[in-house]
């Protein structure tokens, strides 16, 4: 048939197999593939299909969409010795608060970690939430103070489960 190729012309032309083309045409991956009786009709002008596998993107998880400012001074890079520099760059606010909460636990001041995250273990927004209740718990540990610990741990749990209600469907790999 004028501007169309047989099974084999467009394995030849692809450089595939003849079982390869007949695979593409049954899986529809062919632009204008026609079937005609048990044979089928490939247009002269039909690009050779991709490899599926290499034209998936892997997005990250939906979910952290929602958590964006989720401990704001571990996601930010800043040159070893210049932590402080980077947190008083921060425009005063809860991001600035979390952010010496954890300068606090992680440089071994738990008890004035646990005094800035307290402030925020009920703040509204999910990403602060969630940042000062892990701060709050991880430092209350630190202070054997185990039934606070708890009460924070009990907040994340809520915070998540909130999350999860408003969450896209996660895709599937």
């Amino acid at each position: 048939m004028k501007g169309y190729l047989s099974i084999r012309e467009a394995a030849e032309k692809w450089g595939v197999s003849e079982r390869r083309v007949n695979q593409y045409c049954a899986e529809g991956r062919i632009h204008g593939v026609q079937r005609f009786g048990t044979s089928w009709a490939i247009p002269d002008t039909a690009n050779k299909p991709g490899d599926p596998r290499k034209n998936k993107t892997h997005e990250p998880p939906k979910t952290m969409e929602l958590y964006t400012g989720f401990m704001p001074l571990m996601s930010t890079s800043f040159a070893p010795g210049n932590c402080m520099e980077t947190i008083e760059k921060i425009p005063n606010g809860p991001k600035k608060e979390i952010a010496l909460a954890e300068y606090y636990y992680f440089s071994g001041q738990a008890e004035k970690a646990m005094q800035k995250a307290e402030l925020y273990l009920t703040y509204s927004e999910a990403a602060y939430r969630l940042s000062a209740c892990l701060i709050y718990v991880y430092a209350c540990l630190s202070m054997g103070q185990i039934s606070h610990a708890r009460y924070a741990l009990n907040e994340i749990k809520k915070t998540l489960a909130d999350g999860a209600k408003q969450a896209p469907p996660c895709p599937s790999y």
